[in-house]
């Protein structure tokens, strides 16, 4: 007698493999969510917190640039032979309106970043319940 199974008995074991239904097992899900250990979920919250690090200090990035291409394109082109102390007052006002909008800008993105991490404590109150 060989340890090995024939052909003719393989295709007969497969077959009636088929014929029956295929199930996971009912405990399987509570065995996968046991396993997730508390390090596992603080990876997956530091991965959160990485990402909206880098929403934040992007967003804060394009506000700076935004700054700087209007300061660039919208600033008055005064000509080298005038008076600077005349321009000096349109620069003033100027730049008061960019750290003015920049300001803005810069409370709109915490606002969202506040938000973010509204969500993240949420979370953590849910998963502690």
């Amino acid at each position: 007698m060989s340890l090995y199974p024939t052909d003719e008995e393989l295709m007969k074991w497969i077959e009636e493999l088929e014929k029956e239904p295929l199930y996971a097992p009912g405990h399987l899900k509570e065995e996968i969510m046991k396993g997730l250990t508390r390090q596992d979920m603080s990876a997956v919250q530091k991965i959160r917190q990485a990402k909206i690090q880098m929403f934040t200090y992007s967003m804060k990035i394009v506000a700076g640039m935004a700054a700087a291409l209007f300061l660039v394109f919208f600033s008055p082109q005064v000509p080298m032979d005038h008076q600077w102390q005349m321009s000096e007052s349109v620069l003033q006002k100027g730049t008061d309106a960019i750290n003015d909008t920049s300001t803005k800008i810069f409370n709109k993105i915490m606002t969202i970043n506040n938000l973010f991490e509204q969500e993240d404590l949420d979370y953590d109150n849910k998963e502690k319940e």
